[in-house]
C-alpha cells in the first residue's frame, strides 16, 4: 500500500450483518476520487434499503448514516426516490451513461416529470418550458378559426411538433392562441 509500514484495520470477532457490511463499504469507498455519481447513488441506494428503507429514510437519517452533508444527502435522495416515485430508471440510466455529471444538475432534473426529463436529455424543449413563457402572438377574435386551425396543424406536422398540441382543443380560441404561441416557442427552441 504505497510504502506504508502500518495499515489501520478493524478486526471483528463476530460476523457482520449485511447492513453493517454496506455501511463499511460506503465508508471505505466514499472518499475515492474516481467514484462516479452513479456508483455513489447505487451504493447509497443499497445502504438505504439495508438501513431505514426507501419509504422511511429522511435527508437527516441519510446524512447521519452516510456522513454526507445535508445538501448532498438531499440531492442523492431526490435521485434515488425519483425511480421509486415515477417507476422509471431514466434518470439513473442517464447518470450511468455519463449524460449528467453534476450532482446538482442530477437533483434538479429529478424534479421534472418523466416526459420532461426525457425531452431535456434529448435536447428538446420540455412541456414545462413551453407553457411557462408569455404569449408572443394573440390571434384576433375576428380571425377565421378554421383557417388558423389548419395553419397550426400544418406547421405542427411539418416541424414534427405534435406533442405541442396534445392537450389542446383547437376549436376553442383560448387553446388556439396557446397552440400558436407554443408552436412559436417550440420553433425558437429548435432553432437554438
Amino acid at each position: 500500500m504505497l510504502g506504508e509500514q502500518y495499515i489501520s484495520s478493524r478486526i471483528n470477532e463476530e460476523r457482520l450483518t449485511k447492513n453493517e457490511i454496506d455501511v463499511l463499504q460506503w465508508e471505505e469507498n466514499v472518499h475515492r476520487e474516481d467514484m462516479t455519481i452513479f456508483e455513489k447513488t447505487m451504493r447509497l441506494e443499497k445502504l438505504i434499503h439495508g438501513t431505514h428503507g426507501i419509504e422511511k429514510i429522511s435527508v437527516r437519517k441519510l446524512g447521519t448514516v452516510s456522513g454526507l452533508s445535508t445538501a448532498d444527502a438531499q440531492r442523492y435522495l431526490a435521485i434515488i426516490k425519483y425511480k421509486v416515485k415515477h417507476k422509471t430508471d431514466i434518470l439513473i440510466k442517464a447518470i450511468e451513461e455519463g449524460k449528467i455529471t453534476s450532482l446538482q444538475k442530477c437533483a434538479a432534473l429529478a424534479q421534472l416529470e418523466p416526459e420532461d426529463l426525457k425531452a431535456k436529455l434529448e435536447g428538446r424543449p420540455t412541456k414545462q418550458s413551453l407553457t411557462a413563457r408569455k404569449p408572443v402572438i394573440k390571434i384576433s377574435k375576428e380571425a377565421d378559426v378554421d383557417i388558423m386551425k389548419r395553419i397550426i396543424e400544418a406547421a405542427t406536422k411539418e416541424f414534427k411538433a405534435e406533442e405541442v398540441l396534445e392537450s389542446l382543443d383547437l376549436n376553442k380560441s383560448k387553446d388556439l392562441n396557446e397552440a400558436f404561441n407554443l408552436l412559436v416557442t417550440f420553433l425558437k427552441d429548435e432553432k437554438n
